[in-house]
């Protein structure tokens, strides 16, 4: 079917999607009666197999305003088989849809016929139509390289067009690997990736190979089209904006249009892959798809705009070599698994004998890491066990704190503490070691292990902010110097312990000391453990706890609640202080030497299950669309979930401790539990490193299904353990007990060239505080 159109002094000829006309209707017709059935001037049209291709037209017709295949609006066109988008696109330009949308409605199209007649007098309606939408996809692609200032990039794109024209292999893997048409959009499906690997593959002619990008396509209503649409369409205005289902005969615009909602999975921004030629940048790509796609929008009353990013893009190249640093590594991680054995290990502390007995282990980090179901599942009390599992975190922080403060009394009392210094300086060497390596691997070889669609946008992103911001890791200060550039984005909770373990140190030598001081410090530690984050949320308005919505998954550092509440020491000291009071009062109470009765360890055990539960599920408040913001409930529950839950974690250790509790405490105490939790740290360490590469290496989006959810946890968590266990090995046990060595050798060299006064006595030397280790060096160091 001939369609013509008269828009701005030009004619349009389109081949219409009819059905093939048959040779029984095919009787020839010429121009002229094509002219009258059109009612306007129509110049002959070549066969389409006589029109030369698309890149060998001259330079004067590839103007952006006009068409390669119409030189002046003055004259009508040369071919009849564009479609009618590039028509409007060629010939003149609009600034917006809405300019675009009266020029179209001004002018209606007039129905008339056109076949195309071959040698013999048979029409093939096919090739016309083949080398309309090849004329048509060229013609857009011309007319945007234009405005591309990378001559190579041009000429390659050329070659391209014509490789397509001619069915050749490479070019038509260029086109197989990129996205034609976005699909599943509207069920949550945005990522729409491609073939990564077909077009990292491709090798052309002239050297020419694949550039992979994930383009960020926004979707958008027109304003004008949306006002139009919501004053004759009532149900756009009464639809429940907090609904999970919308009503099917909503637009689907509702469906598409972000709100602001956090809860909803957004949908106006599609990623789109691209596979075009290596020598044409993200920018050029950028440029072409903003000349390309808005007029298809514009055919369908839809803005859209493109984005590509650098980092979103990737060049199929020979594997990066090692660097200096990376060799760096690969020594240093070699030659800790050469280090000695305990007992070669003593021969080199100058043969000095000791008893080392296991300490405890504390203060581990944790091991943290169907679009309408998510949104509704946010909104009910038992997801809040998985939403607000956060605080699970916090039990690190209490139980570390309630050891802390019982082991270290204890050994002081005892005359057996070590002095604070010695104390800092064995946590340090037993945290850092493990820690630096992990931080140097991130910064070294991890970006290197791998390739995929996202691999720059998240391993090489993370991978960087360790290359530049190492340091402040291994002071233990990342949380505060450069925390939006965080190394390794779980490493927040190492420098909060840290800071928190000083802290605790100086109280329980002061209580120790000055007893009616440390009290009154102590109290002032938790009165501003509550009152600081409940000042910091009422400022800034902030959420009561953190969300985990997606815009919070996808890009945690960005979460200003993230930045100001979630990672700084001066908000999360709760659970700490908690701890910390309970482990002094076990001790000064004698808790563990006086028999607890059955109901009291019971009745304890109730009260921590109760304060869980009511500082747990509340939270299912905040996750309610419904619920309006009220900043000083949502201040009072950031001040008081996290010390409460601290009580909690207490209150269930001292019932613990009671031995009441048999089936919990069998449970805990379980021997295959106690070797995993010397491992702890390290896979807290190393968790992170396999859930980024499978995200940067995934080619295509997972479908989340509860089996694939346990399916792929189970293999982390087989696999975190097993790289655990060597970094361990090799690393955590033989620094540890170097550390340990160290101290015992200088402390035996100190006692012989100051031998201790005789008849000191032992109350005196208690009275003084924790100064150093008694003779023998037979004690036991938190």
């Amino acid at each position: 079917m001939l369609l013509t159109n008269t828009r701005g002094g030009t004619t349009l000829e389109a081949l219409s999607t009819t059905t093939p006309p048959t040779q029984n209707s095919g009787a020839e017709i010429s121009t002229a009666s094509r002219a009258e059935v059109s009612g306007v001037e129509t110049m002959q049209t070549p066969s389409c197999v006589e029109r030369p291709p698309l890149f060998e037209l001259p330079p004067e017709m590839a103007h952006r305003h006009s068409s390669p295949l119409n030189s002046s609006a003055a004259e009508t066109t040369t071919s009849s088989m564009l479609p009618p988008y590039h028509s409007v696109h060629q010939s003149v330009k609009y600034d917006d849809f809405e300019e675009w949308h009266e020029a179209d409605a001004a002018s209606e199209p007039v129905a008339g016929k056109y076949y195309e007649e071959k040698d013999g007098g048979e029409l093939d309606y096919w090739d016309v139509l083949r080398e309309s939408q090849i004329s048509g996809f060229e013609a857009s692609i011309e007319a945007a390289l234009v405005e591309v200032g990378n001559e190579r990039c041009r000429e390659e794109t050329r070659e391209l067009l014509k490789g397509l024209r001619n069915f050749t292999l490479w070019a038509t893997q260029i086109f197989d690997a990129s996205v034609k048409y976005p699909i599943g959009i509207l069920s949550g499906n945005v990522y729409n990736m491609g073939d990564f690997d077909e077009c990292l593959s491709v090798r052309g002619p002239q050297d020419i190979r694949g550039r992979y990008c994930l383009a960020h396509v926004e979707i958008k209503e027109p304003e004008k089209a949306k006002a139009r649409r919501l004053k004759g369409e009532p149900m756009a205005t009464t639809q429940d904006p907090f609904a999970v289902w919308l009503h099917p005969m909503t637009s689907t615009w509702e469906q598409i249009e972000f709100k602001g909602a956090r809860w909803r999975h957004r949908r106006d921004t599609a990623f789109w892959a691209m596979c075009v030629p290596a020598s044409c940048s993200a920018g050029d790509l950028q440029t072409v798809m903003n000349h390309v796609l808005p007029p298809l929008g514009f055919e369908n009353g839809i803005q859209l705009k493109v984005t590509v990013r650098p980092q979103d893009c990737s060049v199929g190249s020979h594997p990066e070599g090692f660097g200096t640093a990376d060799w760096a590594f690969c020594t240093r991680a070699v030659s800790t698994s050469l280090l000695l054995h305990e007992e070669e290990l003593q021969q080199a502390a100058h043969g000095y004998e000791h008893r080392w007995p296991e300490g405890h282990v504390r203060n581990q980090g944790p091991l943290n890491g169907d679009d309408y179901h998510v949104p509704q599942g946010n909104r009910q009390v038992p997801y809040m066990l998985t939403l607000h599992g956060d605080l699970v975190v916090d039990t690190f922080f209490a139980v570390g704190a309630f050891l802390l403060a019982y082991t270290t009394l204890k050994e002081w009392e005892a005359g057996k503490g070590a002095g604070l210094g010695v104390a800092f300086f064995l946590r340090y060497i037993r945290l850092t070691p493990a820690y630096a390596l992990v931080v140097f691997f991130y910064g070294t070889l991890l970006k290197k292990l791998g390739s995929g669609p996202l691999w720059n946008s998240t391993v090489a992103y993370e991978a960087d902010f360790c290359t530049w911001n190492w340091w402040t890791n291994l002071l233990y200060v990342s949380n505060y110097v450069n925390s939006p550039h965080m190394c390794m984005v779980q490493s927040w909770y190492l420098p909060c312990d840290m800071h928190y373990f000083l802290i605790g140190l100086l109280l329980l030598a002061l209580l120790r000391r000055r007893p009616w001081a440390g009290h009154a410090f102590l109290v002032l530690f938790a009165v501003s453990a509550v009152a600081v984050p409940f000042a910091v949320t009422l400022a800034g308005e902030h959420d009561a706890t953190m969300l985990f919505y997606r815009d919070f998954l996808s890009n945690p550092r960005a979460s200003k609640h993230f930045q100001a509440l979630y990672t700084k020491s001066h908000t999360r000291a709760g659970p700490y202080v908690a701890g910390l009071i309970a482990g002094y009062i076990f001790h000064k109470r004698k808790l563990n030497e006086t028999k607890m009765s059955k109901w009291t360890a019971r009745a304890l055990f109730a009260v921590s299950v109760l304060l869980f539960a009511a500082i747990l599920f509340p939270a299912v408040v905040f996750y309610t669309p419904q619920v309006e913001y009220d900043a000083w409930g949502a201040a009072s529950y950031a001040a008081l979930q996290r010390f409460i839950w601290g009580v909690a974690v207490s209150a269930l250790v001292v019932s613990l401790a009671s031995g009441k509790i048999c089936l919990v405490s069998s449970i805990l105490c379980w021997t295959p539990f106690v070797a995993l939790g010397k491992l702890t740290y390290c896979a807290y360490l190393v968790h992170f490193t396999f859930q980024l590469i499978g995200l940067g290496a995934d080619r295509n989006p997972n479908y989340v299904t509860n089996y694939n959810v346990l399916l792929k946890s189970t293999g982390e968590t087989v696999f975190t353990f097993s790289l655990a266990l060597i970094l361990y090995l090799m690393v955590e046990a033989p620094f540890r007990d170097i550390g340990r060595l160290l101290v015992i050798s200088f402390t035996a060299k100190d006692r012989r060239r100051k031998p201790r006064a005789q008849g000191v006595d032992k109350a005196v030397a208690q009275r003084r505080g924790p100064i150093g280790f008694p003779d023998g060096g037979k004690q036991e160091v938190v």
